[in-house]
């Protein structure tokens, strides 16, 4: 567990610094940070398939920027090979995550509604 701990921290380390550069980091990289943050609570999952912050404590804000605009990239490509909207293909992916998401993460209903996954 304190490995974990220290190859996140790192990771969120590197993540800032390249952030802080104008450097995009890779996403294997992003995505570790995106998991911390939302294993702690900092980050949920929004009935669009997009992140949003929970709590004020945005200290990776341009990770959760590069990450939105990495999904909604590849929403847009999809929706236009398969003839729907962005929209309806981040919707869907929404659903995807929760299914896939670890309890106790947060998620937003069709609602706006936010509420933990049990």
């Amino acid at each position: 567990m304190k490995t974990i701990l220290i190859v996140v921290a790192g990771i969120f380390i590197f993540g800032l610094s390249a952030s802080a550069a104008g450097t995009k980091m890779g996403e294997k990289d992003r995505l570790a940070i995106v998991k911390a943050l939302k294993n702690k609570g900092n980050v949920g999952e929004n009935s669009k398939g997009l992140l949003e912050f929970r709590n004020d404590d945005k200290k990776a804000e341009e990770v959760i920027k590069e990450e939105n605009s990495a999904r909604l990239a590849k929403y847009k490509d999809i929706a236009e090979k398969t003839g729907t909207t962005p929209e309806k293909v981040g919707e869907q992916r929404a659903n995807q995550i929760l299914q896939e998401d670890p309890s106790g993460t947060w998620h937003q209903a069709s609602d706006g509604k936010w509420s933990q996954k049990k």
